[in-house]
């Protein structure tokens, strides 16, 4: 293809804007990804959260791309509901939990893609509990 710019003819390589058009697309789709991803409760606010203290409100995750992390001197206590819940849909990237997690009586500790009685899932490909010696 050739096209006329700055008084000169140049040749426009089509394997090049084909590849420059496809990572632009992957960028963008990385970056909805990263804007969905939710993690509210326990001081947290974004997608990416780091406990490493005693925390007693319900931590709720949802969208995509997150990552949850409980530090060995983190905790979650809740007594009125689940302490963690990853809401149906949700895609959560890793879940670490180094510390405490606990929740009140007849009360799940964590909830997995439940959302009243509509089915859903959620996915967790990492989940880690690293146990002490």
């Amino acid at each position: 293809m050739m096209a006329v710019g700055g008084g000169e003819l140049e040749n426009f390589n089509s394997k090049s804007l084909s590849r420059k058009f496809l990572f632009s697309l992957a960028a963008v789709s990385v970056l909805a990804t990263c804007a969905n991803a939710t993690i509210n409760g326990g001081g947290c606010s974004n997608g990416s959260c780091n406990i490493s203290d005693s925390k007693t409100d319900k931590i709720t995750v949802s969208g995509t791309g997150n990552t949850l992390t409980i530090q060995v001197s983190g905790s979650v206590n809740v007594n009125d509901s689940e302490a963690i819940n990853f809401e149906r849909d949700s895609s959560t990237t890793t879940f670490k939990n180094q510390g405490t997690i606990t929740s009140g009586d007849k009360n799940a500790v964590i909830k997995i893609g439940e959302n009243g009685n509509s089915g859903g899932g959620a996915t967790i490909t990492t989940f880690e509990k690293i146990l002490e010696s």
